[in-house]
């Protein structure tokens, strides 16, 4: 049976679906929602797991069927980072990719060097200059730190241009800040919140497990036979049993609406609020239980339950598919 985790229980307002058109308000109340993942590793129809290419959207996918929905954060945004990284072509760079154009032949690129060489005289000379003067310092233990730019500086009142070009290297991952001050009014509100933590810790952590070999699957790892041998019976069956850590989960968000008539109902058919997120990591789990600068705790607490009145809940998401435009297309 799923267990759904709605934060608050009850919804501060109610009523029905829409407000009056006039104040473009809403009774509906809007949340996150978090659901965790995983890949199924055991598909023998694949060998490589990641998300890097279009096809990884055939993964077979574990989903968990408990949800965490808390209401929206006070503050909610995202980013979109291109990283581009700034190189110095210079003359004879731009006189080789200048003249080389789509012809690679030996003797076109021969051609090629002997012009970029010719263009970039003035700048080798100044070069040269700079390294026999440099070279002459130090032999004699003084100081000095001329260079091409300086000498053309100094003797010609100009200095080389760099032709610098900003040249695009990738997408940064997105990453999602999520803040959310969690206030328990009742003992069934505070075990929820504690089952919201628990959510999120869980499928931010990995488990301990060993690997059995099976030899119809490829692969070159023993049951543990080697490890026993090597180690001792009980000191190899421990090493075995807890030798990997497994993957932690993945989080599906989204953005949806609840109504706000008491019934508790969620809808998943409403339209995409706001934008999508690609299935995301946990990257960091941050839980303040004296948000208010001051230790309070319940007069009656058991372990079902958070035990102080109000926490501050924050989360971290990294998404593991880079954005395109496409992706922009379709809501991204």
């Amino acid at each position: 049976m799923a267990n759904i985790f709605v934060y608050p229980l009850t919804t501060p307002v109610a009523g029905g679906d829409t407000a009056p058109e006039a104040d473009g308000a809403t009774t509906a109340i809007d949340y996150v929602m978090f659901q965790r993942q995983r890949i199924n590793y055991k598909d023998s129809q694949r060998k490589y797991f990641g998300r890097a290419f279009p096809e990884t959207n055939t993964l077979q996918l574990k989903t968990d069927s408990d949800r965490a929905y808390i209401a929206m954060p006070k503050s909610l945004q995202t980013q979109y980072q291109p990283q581009y990284k700034q190189i110095d072509v210079g003359v004879a760079g731009v006189a080789a990719l200048t003249s080389l154009g789509g012809d690679l032949s030996v003797e076109t690129i021969a051609q090629t060097v002997s012009d970029a060489a010719g263009a970039a005289l003035p700048e080798f000379a100044s070069n040269t200059l700079a390294e026999a003067i440099g070279g002459f310092n130090q032999l004699l233990g003084l100081g000095g730190g001329l260079d091409a730019n300086s000498i053309q500086a100094l003797t010609r009142g100009r200095v080389f241009n760099p032709f610098k070009e900003q040249v695009f290297q990738s997408m940064a991952f997105r990453t999602h800040n999520f803040n959310f001050k969690l206030v328990s009014r009742s003992e069934a509100e505070a075990q929820r919140v504690k089952d919201i933590i628990n959510y999120f810790k869980q499928g931010a952590t990995p488990e301990v497990g060993g690997a059995k070999f099976n030899p119809g699957e490829g692969g070159g790892e023993s049951s543990g036979e080697a490890l026993s041998t090597l180690f001792g019976g009980e000191t190899g069956s421990k090493l075995t049993s807890n030798r990997f850590l497994t993957v932690p989960d993945s989080f599906h968000i989204r953005f949806t609406r609840m109504a706000a008539d008491g019934s508790g109902t969620i809808s998943e058919s409403n339209n995409q609020l706001h934008f999508k997120i690609h299935p995301s990591v946990c990257s960091g789990i941050s839980v303040n239980y004296t948000p208010d600068g001051q230790y309070t705790s319940f007069k009656s607490i058991n372990g079902n339950m958070i035990q102080v009145p109000a926490i501050d809940l924050s989360l971290t998401f990294t998404e593991l598919k880079l954005i395109t435009q496409q992706d922009i297309a379709e809501g991204f």
